[in-house]
């Protein structure tokens, strides 16, 4: 009987003692401090643009649409032909299509040439649309060194026109390459927001250009 009673307190002991080993091994495991990830967006600031004539058009862009290759939030990476990698803790903040949407947006609104610029809905009906996609926004690995590659092509719409062979008032594609100065993501998007300094400044002056040339021309100055 004694023996008996020893045996079942002795397994009822290693039972116990089991079951805490695993929870202590559990509570480490989850104690490991995880990998961090780290995110980026673009920075730069558009020079002056000084006084000049304000266009009576109200711009809304749509948001852009983006290559399959590149529609992910991770940063894409080409070092070989055919192939894209990516960076598994570093990515962008947004996807390449709501980055370039927003800036290119409120490039155009800063600029002080047109009546309104707003993105994804506005207060204000739009006399035009402005619609892209996004063809390359990744790093360019390569014997000389790293490039940041952004590319854009847009197409601006008269709203307003019922001749639909008419609507389109500028279609155009818009590619840069800005040298990375480090080999790291930081580098990367440092040259991309050099990038989209420049692919946004022109897309302004030809979507000014193609508005100042329509017959009702601009309304004030500025």
């Amino acid at each position: 009987m004694f023996g008996r009673k020893y045996v079942f307190l002795r397994t009822l002991w290693l039972s116990g003692l089991a079951g805490l080993l695993v929870f202590w091994a559990g509570c480490a495991g989850s104690g490991q401090p995880s990998l961090k990830v780290d995110y980026y967006g673009l920075e730069y600031n558009l020079p002056s643009m000084g006084e000049g004539a304000v266009l009576a058009y109200v711009i809304e862009v749509k948001r852009f649409t983006v290559s399959p290759l590149l529609n992910s939030e991770r940063i894409i990476y080409r070092d070989k032909a055919y192939r894209r990698n990516e960076y598994v803790y570093h990515r962008w903040r947004a996807n390449p299509a709501d980055l370039v949407t927003f800036y290119l947006a409120r490039d155009l609104r800063d600029s002080g040439r047109f009546s309104g610029v707003f993105a994804l809905g506005g207060a204000l009906a739009p006399t035009h649309f402005l619609e892209g996609a996004v063809e390359g926004f990744h790093e360019e690995d390569g014997p000389d060194g790293w490039e940041g590659v952004l590319s854009v092509s847009i197409t601006l719409l008269d709203r307003l026109e019922p001749d639909v062979s008419r609507r389109v008032l500028l279609q155009k594609k818009y590619s840069e390459r800005e040298p990375c100065l480090r080999k790291n993501p930081e580098a990367l998007a440092e040259a991309l927001s050099q990038a989209m300094l420049r692919v946004s400044g022109r897309i302004s002056e030809d979507i000014q250009r193609s508005l100042s040339a329509l017959p009702s021309g601009p309304s004030s100055q500025r």
